[in-house]
């Protein structure tokens, strides 16, 4: 899939709910950032801070953002070039058992998910275009 370029969205009328993922500990405070001041809602599978397990899914009075059905689109922000997932990355692979479309974000090349993401987006400043593109559309090729 190649990169959506920054700046390539529309308007999106709704929230949309983001189950936000990230490869290193603070690689997508940015893009979480970027998109609560678009006015969408970030979940995440761990709290920053917190070590990659548990997740919140199992930690006392924690719940897991797909839970509910609603997520919308899952998003991972790749800090570093790597050809496999990290251990921070999991919630991806829980994501696409569930139907829900994925991005791709930050540094995407070696990116272990390319046959599963709906957008894939270099960098974080695209990210909140990509998921409303995502949003728009159904799962990629590939799932499940």
């Amino acid at each position: 899939m190649a990169p959506w370029p920054a700046g390539a969205g529309r308007a999106h009328a709704q929230p949309v709910k983001v189950l936000l993922v990230e490869s290193d500990a603070h690689g997508a405070d940015d893009a979480a950032a970027r998109l609560r001041r678009a006015g969408h809602l970030v979940e995440r599978c761990h709290e920053p801070g917190l070590p990659a397990f548990p997740c919140n899914a199992l930690l006392r009075g924690g719940a897991c953002p797909l839970e509910g059905g609603d997520v919308d689109v899952a998003v991972v922000v790749r800090s570093r070039p790597w050809p496999r997932p990290s251990t921070l990355e999991d919630g991806v692979v829980c994501a696409l058992r569930r139907g829900v479309p994925l991005v791709v974000a930050g540094r995407t090349i070696l990116n272990p998910y390319e046959d599963w993401a709906a957008v894939v987006v270099d960098g974080v400043e695209g990210v909140v275009e990509a998921v409303e593109r995502a949003a728009g559309t159904p799962p990629a090729a590939g799932d499940t």
